[in-house]
């Protein structure tokens, strides 16, 4: 025959693989020739390209099935393209090495003989969940509308819930021995014995029937209320039932394996086991179990797997996906048989599929080769040639500043890419390997500066041989960990305490200072009170003098008179002392003032008369020191009024308001200071003097205790135009308010 050949390429062995459009032919030593298409486990018959990995496996390019990894007829499809009534096959029966009976989802069932050619048909319109051989060579079928058989001469029965079957859809069989067989359907199992059906007292909780086997003596069933076991005439709840639904069962030895959609379980020695088929779910959904010639085939929404146990009874687990030569990874519920020649049939979502078991396995001593594929700084990806550079030196230096990093790998492993997990230590920063992981990506956030050896291994789902790949990682010291920037730290740290000692050592000094200044000011305030203690009794000693002097000379009216305003004067000198500072209203000085004048004026039989003046001014809002103006009144009788007999004394106080400022003006129209000073011997002046210089130092402490400027000006002496004296003059200047 003329081929239209794409490509040829020669494999270690001397082989010649030829890519046709009929498929590839492959010419081997002896010049054999051998024909691969999708007759016998390609998918496709136009072949574009091939080649040989370093582990022998050849590769194939399609055109429209991509790349495939050529595992030789280990897998072969049949399809609707090969003359299938239909794709979805969901049973099967091999009535003999020449003969097998498929059921379809949609199609009814077939019978096709070894080449694949369809020898026979029947219910077209029907979903064939079961097929069973009677001894007798009746063939039934367990479908969605009841129960048929077909007998050695064609003819077709069909049987309903009324016959005794359970339920109008049946689902499965299991043989009981000579002319007997268990059914099980949508309303639990029968059993069919000398032509007749018995249907088996089923709790509610039972639904669906999925399979029956039987083990040690008891009858099992799997269905979608959980496992049960036949007791007498009833089924009833196996005590490690899973409480879930339960597709399959299989017996193995000593052990019962259950297939469900959340996992394979094993019973054994009254204990329930999950079992491991990977991190994929889909391989949790298993779809059947079927005997292999070692162990056992579990069919899965994943591929297909087989569990078998070594010389040592150590575990090996095997999985064939794409790579494996499956067209899809999805088979069909309770779907499988094995022939006569040990090839596992089985259903799926493209077809029906034969898998030889004698052919090539996977081996499972491969392990995955690691590829560093890309690096994200601060979620920042890194530029090729620094990328380069790292798987290179297989070393990393970053600032402190770009610590968070995003590493992405591959896993070269040509067998089964996706069976590959990962897991990784950072060495430096945790002793412990993280949990295997099908992500092929790390993350860390946040590296502390130091050095770190990153270890990453990999390995396929059900192999203990890893690979393992090393980075070197520096986060560099910032810049605040260094020498220099820490000495500045404590240079800096010692000159503000030494800041912050000094202030407070500032405001404890004046804290101390407004401390004295409040001591000074009580001292001064207790200094301004005592004097007006001494002054008062100044002016009581010349009062009581008076009262004497009128007893003395027999005057009891003007003693009486005299005493009465003495007390009324003492009794506002003592209401005075008990204001605060000793300060009173300028009204109550002056009125204070006038009685003393007028005592006075009584004491001297009317020597000398007194004027007080003030205009618009409120004397009730300004506070004076308490007998201010009495010692300067005093001074002007005893020394400027009295000494010259023959002349009326004037005393005149004014009080006018010029700014700020309040100023009182004292004058007198006596003998004048000189002539004062030369008679002072004469009269009792050693008083008048001390009361002057009380009251002087008087102004002077008030002023300091309650911060206000009072100002003294005098006594002094008033001269006539011709040159004489013409009396005394005294000024005070006081604030106009005080606090």
């Amino acid at each position: 025959e003329e081929y239209k050949i794409k490509h040829l390429s020669l494999n270690g062995k001397g082989e010649i693989t030829i890519a046709t459009e009929i498929g590839a032919l492959i010419y081997k030593n002896n010049w054999e020739t051998i024909i691969y298409n999708q007759k016998n486990g390609l998918p496709n018959n136009v072949i574009s390209c091939s080649f040989t990995d370093s582990k022998g496996g050849l590769w194939l390019g399609t055109e429209g099935k991509g790349l495939l990894k050529f595992t030789g007829n280990s897998f072969v499809t049949y399809t609707k393209d090969h003359g299938l009534s239909s794709d979805l096959i969901i049973s099967a029966l091999e009535v003999s090495p020449q003969l097998i009976w498929y059921g379809t989802y949609d199609q009814g069932a077939f019978l096709m003989d070894k080449t694949g050619t369809i020898v026979k048909k029947i219910l077209p319109d029907n979903t064939i969940w079961s097929i069973y051989k009677e001894a007798n060579k009746t063939i039934w079928f367990a479908t969605a509308t009841g129960l048929k058989c077909l007998s050695v001469s064609g003819e077709i029965k069909e049987f309903d819930t009324e016959d005794g079957i359970p339920g109008e859809k049946t689902t499965c069989f299991y043989s009981g021995g000579q002319n007997k067989f268990w059914v099980g359907g949508s309303e639990g199992i029968s059993y069919y014995k000398n032509g007749v059906f018995h249907k088996i007292k089923c709790p509610k909780e039972v639904q669906t029937v999925r399979q029956i086997k039987f083990y040690q003596n008891q009858l099992l069933v799997a269905s979608d209320g959980g496992l049960f076991v036949l007791i007498g005439n009833k089924l009833v709840k196996h005590p490690l039932s899973l409480d879930k639904a339960i597709f399959n069962i299989l017996i193995q030895d000593d052990k019962i394996w259950l297939g469900t959609e959340e996992g394979l379980f094993c019973l054994r020695n009254n204990k329930k086991t999950l079992f491991n088929l990977g991190n994929e779910a889909s391989a949790g959904f298993i779809n059947f179990l079927q005997t292999g010639p070692n162990g056992i085939y579990v069919g899965t929404n994943n591929g297909l797997y087989s569990i078998e146990e070594d010389e040592q009874k150590q575990t090996i687990i095997q999985r064939f996906g794409n790579f494996q030569g499956l067209t899809t990874l999805e088979s069909n519920l309770n779907s499988s048989l094995i022939d006569s020649k040990n090839n596992l049939w089985f259903g799926s979502a493209n077809g029906l599929i034969k898998f030889s078991q004698h052919t090539n396995r996977v081996n499972n001593s491969d392990i995955p080769r690691i590829l560093f594929k890309d690096l994200f700084i601060n979620y920042i990806k890194c530029d090729y040639a620094k990328l380069d550079s790292i798987k290179k030196t297989n070393y990393l230096q970053l600032p402190y500043s770009k610590n968070t990093l995003s590493l992405y790998f591959d896993a070269l492993f040509l067998n089964d890419p996706m069976s590959v997990q990962l897991r990784y230590k950072l060495n430096g920063y945790t002793d412990d390997w993280s949990d295997w992981q099908t992500s092929k990506n790390i993350v860390f956030t946040k590296l502390p500066f130091g050095e770190y050896t990153l270890e990453v291994q990999a390995k396929s789902d059900f192999s203990n041989s890893f690979s393992t790949w090393k980075l070197n990682i520096k986060i560099e010291t910032p810049f605040y960990y260094s020498f220099w920037f820490i000495a500045l730290l404590v240079i800096t740290t010692i000159f503000i305490v030494y800041l912050l000692v000094r202030s407070k050592l500032q405001r404890e000094r004046l804290k101390d200072k407004q401390l004295m200044a409040e001591t000074q000011s009580r001292l001064v305030q207790l200094e301004q009170q005592s004097l007006n203690a001494s002054m008062n009794r100044h002016f009581i000693f010349n009062a009581l003098n008076s009262i004497q002097y009128f007893i003395n000379v027999q005057d009891k009216k003007s003693a009486n008179k005299y005493l009465s305003s003495f007390a009324k004067l003492i009794r506002k000198n003592l209401d005075s002392s008990n204001e605060k500072n000793s300060m009173v209203t300028l009204e109550e000085e002056m009125e204070r003032l006038a009685l003393y004048m007028s005592l006075e004026s009584l004491r001297f039989s009317g020597k000398f008369t007194y004027i007080v003046e003030y205009h618009d001014i409120d004397l009730e809002e300004i506070k004076v020191p308490a007998m201010l103006l009495q010692p300067f009144v005093e001074n002007s009788i005893l020394h400027g009024i009295l000494p010259q007999p023959e002349i009326q004394g004037i005393i005149k106080i004014s009080i006018v308001e010029v700014g700020e400022k309040i100023v009182i003006t004292l004058t007198d129209n006596g003998i004048g200071i000189d002539d004062s000073r030369k008679s002072k011997n004469e009269f009792i002046g050693d008083h008048i003097s001390q009361g002057m210089e009380i009251t002087a130092k008087r102004i002077d402490l008030i002023s300091q205790s309650v911060n206000a400027a009072y100002k003294l000006h005098g006594p002094s002496q008033i001269m006539n135009k011709d040159g004489s004296s013409g009396g005394t003059i005294v000024t005070v200047e006081l604030p106009k308010h005080t606090d």
